[in-house]
């Protein structure tokens, strides 16, 4: 079950965690955010123990690096890394409603993360419309005419 974490640092706000995904996303007091992928649960429960982001980075890196060498390719081209479709996007919006959308090309599959804390999955959703509900001027709006 997907989770959001207040966290106790001047820099750090909180910290969403999808456990099936192992995907940790990190928001910043002053805005922004980061994703972390290949987080196990042990590794999520240190960092709310430590809040150390460089121990997330590394493992996240290691991870990425560890499951391309297991796949035996190597890559001269970013645009074979993207056909691989190794990671599913997060992207977090400016919305009133919306917090965050994770979008996997292969499935055409959208998880909506909803300021609420509620999340919701959506299949059968092209890339063009994930890339047109991203730039829209109204997130909100483009999703309760387009998606639900």
């Amino acid at each position: 079950m997907p989770r959001f974490d207040e966290l106790d640092d001047p820099d750090l706000k909180e910290a969403y965690y999808d456990e099936a995904g192992q995907t940790l996303i990190v928001y910043f007091v002053r805005g922004g955010a980061r994703t972390y992928t290949s987080i196990t649960p042990a590794l999520y429960a240190r960092f709310l123990r430590t809040l150390d982001l460089d121990l997330v980075a590394e493992a996240s890196e290691a991870a990425a690096a560890g499951a391309l060498d297991a796949l035996g390719l190597i890559l001269d081209d970013a645009d074979e890394l993207e056909d691989l479709d190794l990671q599913t996007r997060f992207d977090n919006v400016s919305s009133s409603a919306i917090r965050a959308m994770q979008y996997t090309p292969s499935a055409q599959n959208l998880i909506v993360y909803f300021q609420d804390g509620a999340v919701y999955s959506y299949g059968s959703i092209s890339e063009r419309v994930y890339e047109a509900m991203k730039s829209s001027t109204s997130i909100g709006r483009f999703f309760n005419k387009k998606i639900r």
